[in-house]
């Protein structure tokens, strides 16, 4: 299933769609979105953008993984 995730620094696709399979290897889809959703929510409700607003977003914004 593909995740959206844009793992920034990195402009390689194939690199990127690598290290997406090699971060879903030892991560559930829903692992890797609870983890999203709890670092960056609170930014969003805080502005007054609505939950579907912001799940719409998660597609077209890059993110940073540790």
């Amino acid at each position: 299933m593909k995740t959206w995730i844009t793992i920034a620094g990195i402009e390689c696709a194939a690199c990127s769609e690598e290290i997406e399979a090699e971060l879903l290897a030892t991560h559930t889809v829903e692992d890797v979105f609870n983890g999203l959703h709890k670092k960056i929510l609170f930014v969003h409700l805080k502005k007054g953008v609505t939950k579907e607003i912001f799940l719409n977003s998660m597609s077209r914004i890059p993110v940073m993984l540790n």
